[in-house]
């Protein structure tokens, strides 16, 4: 699925919704070239934001940082972070996304999970994104079970859910013990 046009309010809020109540988790497979504008604008939302760069390369943009990202490179968006990827070649730029709330992984605020290895992260003021690289071993392993998990939730097949969330929970283990 593709969103073509990212609508926002006044504090550049995403107003799509992510998955659903149920199962808060959504994926995407997104060219550039389908945006208006041809980029994904400046936005933020409640969620998780994990990106891999799949054709050409993309500037991305995340409380004033800059990672230039090409085929293969990934990035991870914290919760709440104003964000937005322009097409940095010629090339279109496709990208896949999983866009993920939290909760699917700690189950609450109040989980043993949640308070132990996603608030650290999601309250550090100084954690906005986190590029992921191939050539890095333990990235390389956290952007294939990203990939994982794209595949598990855009199927949707049998068990996606728990798969999709199973890969999710892996790799933030991997982020959050490096």
């Amino acid at each position: 699925m593709q969103v073509c046009d990212i609508q926002t309010d006044g504090q550049r809020r995403e107003k799509t919704v992510h998955g659903s109540p149920a199962f808060p988790c959504a994926a995407y497979d997104e060219r550039f070239s389908a945006f208006i504008g041809h980029e994904v604008p400046w936005h933020w939302h409640e969620e998780l934001e994990a990106v891999i760069v799949c054709e050409g390369r993309t500037l991305a943009e995340c409380c004033n940082q800059r990672f230039l990202l090409r085929p293969g490179d990934g990035i991870l968006i914290n919760a709440n972070a104003l964000h937005r990827f322009t097409r940095h070649s010629r090339e279109d730029c496709r990208i896949i996304n999983l866009v993920f709330h939290p909760l699917l992984l700690g189950g609450t605020e109040q989980s043993l999970v949640y308070r132990r290895y996603l608030l650290p992260l999601l309250a550090d003021e100084g954690f906005a994104a986190l590029p992921l690289s191939p050539a890095v071993p333990w990235q390389a392993d956290a952007l294939e079970l990203l990939r994982s998990a794209f595949g598990f939730c855009s199927r949707q097949g049998e068990g996606y859910p728990l798969l999709t969330q199973a890969a999710l929970l892996a790799f933030w283990q991997r982020v959050a013990a490096n």
